[in-house]
């Protein structure tokens, strides 16, 4: 791996830190998060079985997809905080 590569990988992770302190994340970051992906969370949320939330009112409003969501998903068990 390439300083470089290392370094977009660095911010990448910083970026879903810092969005995961506030308790959500892009689609991207949950797909890391999930170890899948960024097709696959696009797949669950367009089938509804991913929660998220859209911000803004423009043709591409961003979708961020709460932590705790995440959580249910993976274990379905868990308590919602």
């Amino acid at each position: 791996m390439t300083a470089d590569e290392l370094a977009a990988i660095e911010e990448v992770v910083e970026r879903a830190v810092v969005r995961a302190r506030r308790g959500s994340l892009s689609p991207d970051e949950a797909a890391g998060w999930l170890g899948v992906s960024p097709a696959t969370v696009r797949r669950l949320l367009a089938a509804g079985r991913l929660p998220f939330v859209e911000l803004g009112t423009g043709e591409r409003p961003l979708r961020r997809i709460a932590i705790s969501a995440l959580e249910r998903f993976v274990d379905p068990q868990a308590v919602a905080s």
